[in-house]
């Protein structure tokens, strides 16, 4: 009986490692939240518009998960961290695994 809870404990472990590292860009501002996620906009390249670069997330996800889910995730921590935006820095799979970049913006009126 301990065996098949065992094995299911590590089944979930191994599906549900993900790692988010972010690293603070400047002086490590800290920002009031102010966009939803689902709100963040994504850019490939810069903004024709003035904002501050707040920090870089990068991004790895479990195998099960699509590059989609990824940028949600980035999106996600953008958000908390007070962003607009992020300036997509690269989206892949490494070993079957979801990896992304980014640059976390704050719009500056």
């Amino acid at each position: 009986m301990l065996k098949p809870v065992i094995a299911s404990l590590i089944l979930v472990g191994t599906l549900g490692c993900t790692s988010t590292t972010v690293i603070p860009i400047g002086e490590g501002k800290s920002y009031p939240k102010r966009t939803a996620p689902e709100k963040v906009q994504v850019f490939l390249e810069k903004p024709d518009t003035t904002f501050t670069q707040i920090a870089l997330i990068d991004y790895s996800g479990y195998q099960y998960q699509g590059k989609s889910d990824a940028i949600y995730a980035i999106k996600k921590k953008a958000s908390e961290l007070g962003g607009d935006a992020i300036i997509l820095q690269g989206v892949g799979k490494e070993y079957e695994n979801p990896v992304a970049k980014a640059i976390v913006i704050r719009f500056i009126p």
